[in-house]
């Protein structure tokens, strides 16, 4: 089905580029975070059975646009090369081959205060823009919007990544936030799609040493519950060796061994310390295993050894290089294991440190609530 083109103006042509399956529940909301940024799309449906094609007509039938059906290859860098080639061949024929894509998925959306960064920085010839997709406590690095010709490829069947020309450039916005959807087709059917994930993945781990299998095989095995194995599979991960290459996914595999430990026995919690210790070396800009550590020694009692802990996660801001990062870690969370550590210091210095602390700390409107609980326990 295609759209028929009409007159846009002279701002940059934005194509939404979108694979879809029965996402009629969630595409309304995502559609709408959207509808200031984009002049064209392309969407790719892989076998809905409910309104989703409908409801896609109805959204964006005013928009230059095609909606093109294809059976699921279970591979979601094949599915999203689809889109690619026909963004390609649209955009040529609609608007000169130039152009930005941008990247959502159904169940997503893009808060309202991001839109207008996006905006400039696409205004700004930016080749691709990354952007946080929250999901809880956990922010993602998520790639919001590429220039068409800077993209070559899509890889991976499952945790995909888009090639681009060489010496393209990347910005990351930690102000381009968008909001994970818990309700969406993969979501609604999550045992099913995590175990194919895991049967994918799980071939590929010896390929070449592949170590992104390997991380998001832990990381798919953890969200399944299997703590012990997700564990394992960190490990193994973290046994393919540091490379210039996979320092961050190094990091992130010591973060799953270690927060996976730390609520273990003694051996367990001894492993998280050393762990945390390893991830503060790799990265020591990030707060996690500072605030990990800080935990860890206030259950064995060494208050003032976790307040100084704490204390010094305040130097820290959220990365721009971050596959996966805790959010809260350098807000809400920090100011809460300060807290805790302050208390239990007894020390009204100690507590009056943590106030100036927490006075001061830039909080997240989600969390900024909480700003006044902390302040009354200290008070």
């Amino acid at each position: 089905m295609s759209s028929e083109p009409t007159a846009t103006s002279s701002r940059p042509a934005v194509c939404l580029a979108m694979i879809v399956r029965d996402e009629e529940r969630v595409l309304e909301r995502c559609i709408d975070s959207v509808s200031s940024l984009i002049t064209h799309w392309i969407i790719v449906d892989t076998g809905s059975v409910d309104g989703t094609l409908h409801l896609i007509r109805k959204l964006l039938g005013h928009l230059p646009g095609e909606l093109h059906s294809i059976e699921w290859p279970d591979d979601f860098a094949a599915a999203r090369n689809v889109v690619l080639a026909r963004s390609r061949r649209f955009m040529s024929e609609t608007s000169d081959g130039g152009g930005h894509l941008l990247f959502i998925d159904a169940d997503d959306v893009i808060d309202g205060r991001s839109t207008s960064v996006v905006q400039r920085l696409i205004y700004d010839g930016t080749t691709s823009i990354y952007g946080a997709l929250r999901d809880g406590n956990y922010s993602h690095q998520r790639l919001i919007s590429a220039h068409l010709d800077a993209c070559v490829q899509w890889h991976g069947s499952r945790h995909e990544w888009l090639e681009f020309v060489p010496d393209a450039k990347a910005v990351y916005s930690g102000d381009v936030i968008l909001h994970y959807g818990h309700d969406g087709y993969r979501r609604r059917n999550r045992s099913e799609t995590l175990v194919a994930d895991q049967n994918i993945l799980t071939p590929n781990i010896g390929v070449a040493r592949d170590w992104r299998s390997a991380f998001y095989r832990g990381a798919t095995l953890e969200a399944l519950g299997d703590e012990e194995a997700a564990k394992t599979t960190y490990l193994a991960a973290l046994d393919l060796g540091l490379t210039a290459e996979n320092r961050d996914q190094q990091w992130q595999a010591a973060w799953g061994v270690a927060r996976l430990s730390e609520s273990g026995g003694a051996e367990e919690v001894a492993r998280a310390s050393r762990v945390y210790a390893f991830m503060h070396e790799l990265y020591p800009d990030r707060a996690e295993a500072l605030l990990g550590l800080s935990r860890i020694s206030l259950s064995r009692g060494a208050a003032e050894i976790a307040f100084e802990l704490a204390d010094a996660s305040f130097s820290m801001h959220q990365p721009t290089d971050a596959l996966i990062f805790d959010w809260t870690a350098y807000g809400l969370r920090r100011c809460e294991q300060l807290v805790m550590a302050a208390k239990a210091c007894g020390d009204r210095a100690y507590v009056q440190r943590a106030l100036e602390r927490c006075r001061a700390a830039s909080f997240d409107l989600a969390e900024a609530s909480q700003r006044d609980r902390l302040l009354k326990i200290l008070e």
